[in-house]
């Protein structure tokens, strides 16, 4: 979980696509989906003192997201 309130959770999926879910609201689709990448992603983490996250994928890639 992250953001400032820590009210966000990323979930990411072996199609290289990103979602970000914002727990105030009570959806149940993702307030934002990315295709992070080209193959699959393997690790997702916050970076809470920049209230950023970074992606890294099955190809060595590591991205990072604001």
């Amino acid at each position: 979980m992250g953001g400032w309130d820590n009210t966000l959770v990323l979930s990411a999926s072996a199609d290289g696509y990103l979602k970000l879910w914002d727990l105030r609201y009570d959806i149940h689709f993702p307030c934002t989906t990315t295709k992070g990448h080209p193959s699959r992603i393997v690790s997702l983490r916050w970076n809470a003192s920049h209230d950023t996250f970074l992606s890294a994928a099955d190809d060595g890639v590591v991205s990072t997201w604001d």
